[in-house]
């Protein structure tokens, strides 16, 4: 119940009369514009666009330098858009406005080898401060098969759900949103067999408590490879772990798979 219903709903109990929204305005109940309608026109110049790449899942900061940052996932389109789960790579681009438009400076976390767990992909950057530092948080994973590449883009459907069953979250770390970034030998949130996350930890969603310095940190996973995705919410007094479950159950569940329907949905309804 938001304000204004709460108001509303107050003065007619007290009075008993069912007085119209219209009415209420002359006791001082203001009608507040609908979100859609505070929304304004986008700027045909803006955002972060390049012909030849998918620019997906953004995350921007205003730096020190008075400029705006953005972390985003790039792979090639002549990959193919499913490839974000084996060709994707973080970019940082800059801008002078937050509604850009942003030119792509260099790649943030780029592929450092299989031999690492997120040495072959970096998506779903959300980067936040920290004290004196940055905090890049992301997804990354590692796989087997060769990377596809332009003259041979093809991946079979088993080795894409290995690549997929391989995403976990990790943290990198940097003095300047212009790098470098360290990076972790391990992933800061692993899944946990025998639970609703066994599977994966991806699409992190941190937010920094300035007045504590914990970390919480939202992010999806599920039973198995066919379950519905579930949100789940960890906490950290350190960057780089150990991040602790909130619950043993997700806070978020999405609609059954028979709707068609992945939105999430308050998991006790």
């Amino acid at each position: 119940m938001n304000r204004r219903t709460f108001i509303k709903r107050s003065i007619l109990i007290s009075s008993g009369s069912a007085l119209s929204f219209s009415l209420l305005s002359n006791f001082g109940v203001p009608k507040e514009p609908a979100f859609i309608d505070r929304l304004l026109p986008a700027s045909l110049q803006g955002g972060f666009y390049d012909s030849d790449y998918w620019i997906w899942g953004s995350s921007v900061i205003k730096g020190d330098d008075g400029k705006y940052h953005m972390f985003a996932s790039r792979w090639l389109k002549k990959l193919g858009f499913g490839k974000w789960v084996t060709n994707s790579e973080i970019v940082h681009a800059v801008a002078n406005s937050p509604v850009g438009p942003y030119k792509a400076l260099e790649v943030a976390l780029p592929s450092r080898g299989r031999e690492f767990w997120d040495g072959m992909c970096t998506h779903n950057p959300r980067i936040v401060r920290y004290n004196d530092m940055y905090l890049l948080f992301y997804f990354g994973n590692t796989y087997d098969f060769p990377k596809p590449t332009i003259e041979n883009a093809k991946v079979s459907g088993i080795n894409w759900s290995k690549a997929w069953m391989n995403k976990r979250i990790g943290v990198a770390f940097s003095k300047s949103l212009y790098g470098p970034w360290r990076r972790l030998d391990k992933p800061v949130l692993e899944p946990r067999p025998g639970h609703w996350d066994a599977t994966i930890t991806s699409n992190p969603a941190p937010v920094v408590n300035e007045k504590t310095g914990e970390i919480l940190l939202m992010y999806k996973s599920s039973s198995g490879p066919n379950a519905p995705h579930l949100l789940g919410m960890a906490v950290a007094i350190n960057p780089e772990g150990p991040y602790a479950r909130l619950s043993e159950k997700p806070i978020f569940s999405d609609i059954s798979l028979g709707d068609g329907n992945i939105d999430a949905k308050n998991y006790s309804s």
